[in-house]
């Protein structure tokens, strides 16, 4: 009997850490503690129920196996049930042991007020149960009385005053109380967070706010060490690190926050700006390609990271140009044609993807997309490329003219206008007669917009691309 009882028992505790099972533990669990009030002799056996296992069975191996007392068994049940949210249940079961802390937990976290109320005042105030009456009632003075009554040991009452300072602003009381806390109770990933949050808020308001970033780093780093499950902590460790600039820790600390959160889109985004200024141009570009991905879910739009990729762009014909002798071989020279490849995906895949938005933002986002194809007619796909090439230009020219007004344009956006025109107009070599046609529709259109003489050279070249289409 023991030794199966054991068995079901360390079953339930397996069972108990995952969600679809955890109820089914709990039913389990409370047949084993019902088990502990069925105690039977060998006599009285034949007269009750013959599952019930007399004394004398119940006893053999007791001391060689790990089976808990009835109030620990109960103590167990009573915390499978809370993390059911069996609230008043597991109360009922915390008060056959006397844990009276856990009964007005129980209590208040079910929105019985007046019940845990009603446990308090029937009991003697020890540190906790004054701890627990301070959070019901958000009274500090409990705190500080559970404090001092704890010879100073209380870390739930420290704790506790420091969250109640960070509600009323009090950043400053907040960090102390909290370092009191973690003074007595080091392990306590939870509060090393707390801390890094009050130190956050100090250095936004200190002159000198070196020392408080330093400070709230440090309390990300253990909270992250402590439990490294937990997304918060890497995300705040390396948004703290980003504000003193020491950024190859917070390039890390993101990579572990988005390994635990892929989705959330504000981590893509200081991953972006990150890995541009530690010049790892295909990271960046990595981090670009997810935020398009997120788009929907963040609502921002993709000229929102214009000057990234437009750093990007630089760093990356940068690379080429510095390991354009290289033999393939080398690491630098793969670094490169790693990076220039995800950039010209990443580039089609805007191509594909991003709307053609009004606006100078899209115009320049597409210029650079121009800029990175015509680095690359040479080579031997120069039709794909020019064809390329149109597309963007037409986009640029398409978002100018969104917002260029015919009647109040200055001569600057006017010549913009028709510079980008003129350009669109030189890369037809290898177009299709219904391509040039078009093209020479859009400008004569822009002519007409920018009121332009009959000799301009723009109304010359959308001549050209009709005679030629014809």
């Amino acid at each position: 009997w023991m030794v199966f009882s054991t068995a079901i028992l360390i079953k339930c505790r397996l069972e108990a850490s995952s969600a679809y099972s955890a109820d089914r533990a709990a039913l389990q669990l409370e047949v084993l503690v019902s088990q502990h009030s069925t105690m039977c002799t060998k006599e009285q056996d034949a007269r009750l129920n013959k599952d019930d296992a007399p004394v004398q069975e119940r006893i053999k191996f007791l001391s060689v196996l790990d089976y808990p007392a009835i109030w620990e068994a109960k103590s167990e049940l009573a915390y499978a049930m809370m993390n059911l949210g069996a609230l008043v249940s597991a109360a009922e079961q915390f008060a056959q042991i006397s844990q009276w802390d856990d009964v007005v937990e129980c209590y208040a976290a079910a929105g019985r007020r007046s019940e845990a109320l009603k446990v308090l005042e029937s009991q003697d105030k020890n540190p906790n149960l004054l701890c627990v009456l301070a959070e019901i009632q958000d009274e500090s003075q409990y705190f500080e009385t559970a404090w001092q009554d704890s010879r100073y040991r209380c870390a739930r009452a420290a704790r506790g005053l420091g969250r109640f300072h960070a509600r009323a602003k009090n950043w400053q009381l907040a960090a102390e109380w909290f370092a009191k806390a973690l003074a007595v109770a080091p392990h306590a990933p939870a509060t090393w967070f707390d801390t890094g949050i009050a130190h956050m808020r100090l250095a936004l308001v200190k002159e000198d706010p070196e020392h408080s970033w330093r400070e709230a780093a440090r309390c990300f780093s253990r909270a992250a060490s402590q439990e490294p499950d937990d997304a918060d902590s890497w995300a705040n460790l390396a948004a703290v690190l980003i504000q003193v600039r020491d950024l190859k820790p917070a390039a890390s600390a993101l990579d572990a926050a988005i390994r635990l959160r892929p989705d959330d889109w504000r981590l893509w985004e200081n991953a972006t700006r990150v890995h541009v200024a530690l010049k790892r141009p295909a990271r960046a570009i990595q981090a670009l390609n997810r935020l398009l991905d997120l788009r929907t879910r963040s609502k921002r739009s993709v000229d929102s990271y214009l000057e990234q990729f437009e750093i990007v762009c630089r760093q990356v014909e940068q690379l080429e140009a510095e390991t354009v002798d290289l033999p393939p071989s080398e690491a630098a020279k793969f670094n490169a044609t790693t990076a220039a490849s995800a950039l010209d995906a990443y580039i089609l895949r805007l191509k594909r993807e991003a709307p053609a938005s009004p606006g100078t933002s899209f115009a320049r986002l597409w210029a650079l997309c121009a800029i990175r194809v015509s680095l690359k007619m040479n080579n031997s796909n120069q039709v794909k490329n020019e064809a390329l090439l149109r597309d963007f230009k037409a986009k640029q020219l398409r978002a100018l003219l969104g917002t260029f007004n015919d009647d109040s344009a200055s001569s600057k956006d006017t010549a913009q206008l028709c510079r980008v025109a003129l350009e669109f107009s030189r890369v037809h070599d290898h177009a299709t007669p219904s391509d040039r046609s078009s093209a020479a529709l859009l400008l004569r259109s822009i002519a007409d917009r920018a009121k332009l003489p009959a000799d301009h050279d723009l109304r010359v070249q959308a001549s050209c691309l009709e005679k030629v289409s014809l």
